[in-house]
């Protein structure tokens, strides 16, 4: 494996070079959620609405990290012959993208007016979404939603053997019991 720098767009510029392989893009993961086309969207979507949303100090490193992720899902394309494609459903609909503008804001994220980054995030998912629903649909994966569904858990909660999770049993200190961003996905 080549030498790897550090940070998401230092993965993704050695994830591409490793990848160059066609065999190796059929890897599957032991968890069906779980894939490198969920990793490489997660870095795109992160990289697509702190350019579009906000003017922070993450900027510029977000506008690296797309960039080089973006030019890892076209090269994949095209090392599998595949067109890019629109998606039959909107991964980012209204009612999770109101979600995402209130932890943005929150957060302290949120430094851009809200109608004017809306498009332009639209503009940049454009730019690469068509890109990972080409792969996604000819490896057999799934390309996830921005947000997750209501009462998602994640791998580590659940085993074969015990289907609730431990998240509770944490206490009110642990980074899972009181987390207003998680807490703002969970419909009650």
């Amino acid at each position: 494996m080549p030498y790897c720098a550090t940070g998401k767009s230092g993965w993704a510029s050695c994830w591409k070079a490793t990848y160059r392989n066609p065999v190796l893009a059929y890897f599957r993961a032991q968890h069906e959620d779980q894939s490198w086309i969920a990793a490489l969207a997660l870095i795109l979507d992160v990289s697509a609405f702190v350019l579009a949303y906000g003017l922070t100090g993450a900027t510029r490193q977000a506008g690296f990290t797309f960039a080089v992720a973006r030019h890892a899902v076209g090269d994949l394309t095209n090392v599998l012959s595949l067109r890019p494609t629109r998606s039959k459903t909107d991964r980012l609909d209204s009612c999770s993208s109101r979600r995402l503008l209130e932890i943005a804001s929150i957060s302290g994220l949120l430094t851009e007016q809200p109608g004017p980054a809306a498009e332009r995030l639209a503009e940049i998912r454009s730019a690469y979404e068509p890109y990972l629903h080409a792969l996604a649909d000819h490896l057999l994966m799934t390309v996830p939603a921005w947000v997750p569904e209501p009462g998602a858990q994640d791998n580590w909660e659940t085993t074969a053997w015990d289907l609730t999770s431990p998240a509770p049993l944490l206490g009110p200190n642990s980074p899972f019991a009181s987390d207003p961003c998680v807490s703002c996905f969970v419909q009650k």
